[in-house]
């Protein structure tokens, strides 16, 4: 409860996160897909730092005892911190829009109206915020909205960092 109220107050300040889990050694018989079903359960536990289900945080799984990736945490500390901080051209950014829009185009009304995407920009960093021009954002429901973010997230790697939109 502890940890799910520390992610949310991480996430609503905008920070980058990075969650290190302590004692993979004392877990026996570790192979892949016990790391997997390990991460999706902190992702689980910690919703605040997933978008639509898919975690935005880095997992590392460290023993402090053996020093077991205890290296690589540094590492993951400075790519988050540089995700966070990093600034996307606009060209760059719509392109990666136009592609989730033909992907999947914006849900219709009941009465037929349709929302149009016009273009984004990135107005800020720490954290990374687009702003999307629409025609009307009451046309566009939050799954929506997710997917939008999980397709910027994926296609320019925002990893580690939240998202504002």
């Amino acid at each position: 409860d502890q940890e799910s109220r520390l992610a949310e107050y991480a996430a609503e300040a905008g920070r980058a996160v990075v969650v290190a889990v302590n004692k993979w050694d004392a877990v026996s018989a570790k192979d892949d897909k016990k790391y997997r079903e390990a991460k999706r359960l902190m992702a689980s536990g910690l919703p605040a730092l997933a978008t639509g289900g898919t975690p935005w945080a880095d997992f590392l799984f460290v023993s402090a005892k053996t020093g077991l990736k205890a290296s690589s945490l540094f590492g993951a500390l400075d790519r988050a911190s540089a995700t966070h901080r990093r600034r996307i051209k606009t060209a760059v950014l719509n392109e990666v829009l136009e592609d989730a829009v033909r992907w999947q185009r914006p849900p219709s009304t009941s009465t037929g109206r349709q929302g149009a995407v016009y273009y984004c920009a990135q107005v800020s960093v720490r954290p990374p915020t687009v702003v999307i021009f629409v025609n009307d954002p009451d046309l566009f429901s939050q799954s929506y909205r997710r997917y939008l973010e999980s397709a910027l997230r994926k296609a320019l790697g925002f990893q580690g960092t939240p998202l504002r939109m």
